[in-house]
């Protein structure tokens, strides 16, 4: 076994790298497991699950379905996002 010797100051600047890496899986697993349920998602977070522009999006609402209470802002079923993706999947050719 070989062992290494880092400063006290590299090893804390590491130790904090690992911190903020751990923070950040944790985020994005809750984040995750909020996106698997069947969750009403606003016009930007399904704009940014389907890696689109909420303009873009406006093309496509009607066909997805939303739901708008007094004029706020949209919201999208992810069940629906997800079936809209299934029935539009166009499979290729090769």
């Amino acid at each position: 076994m070989e062992v290494i010797v880092i400063e006290s100051e590299t090893f804390k600047a590491i130790q904090g790298m690992f911190e903020t890496i751990q923070r950040q899986i944790i985020e994005l697993a809750a984040e995750n497991k909020k996106l698997k349920s069947d969750y009403w998602l606003t016009t930007s977070e399904t704009a940014k699950y389907l890696k689109i522009s909420t303009k873009s999006l406006e093309k496509y609402q009607l066909d997805i379905g939303y739901n708008q209470i007094g004029g706020k802002d949209k919201r999208f079923k992810k069940s629906d996002i997800d079936a809209w993706l299934a029935k539009n999947y166009l499979k290729s050719s090769k």
